[in-house]
């Protein structure tokens, strides 16, 4: 697994090499290796937990979370409820 991890981290810095130290929005290159990091391991978490699990199975899992909380599959924040964003 880690060198998948420097391998998607490689590409990231790839793609930042043209900015310099000028990153677009203000952003800097720490902030985008760490989104970057955490993307990762959420998608690798995802893949452990289907190892072993058949299709209908993982499809079956999905339907059930988005039927009872749709925001809840995708990670989504919960709504604050004062109108104000998450």
């Amino acid at each position: 697994m880690s060198g998948v991890v420097m391998q998607a981290l490689a590409v990231v810095g790839e793609m930042l090499t043209p900015y310099g130290d000028d990153v677009p929005f203000g952003v800097s290159a720490g902030e985008f290796i760490g989104y970057a990091q955490g993307q990762f391991m959420k998608r690798m978490t995802r893949i452990e937990k289907a190892l072993g699990r058949t299709v209908e199975e993982i499809d079956y899992g999905l339907s059930s979370t988005l039927a009872a909380d749709p925001d809840a599959a995708f990670g989504l924040p919960e709504p604050s409820g004062d109108g104000a964003p998450a």
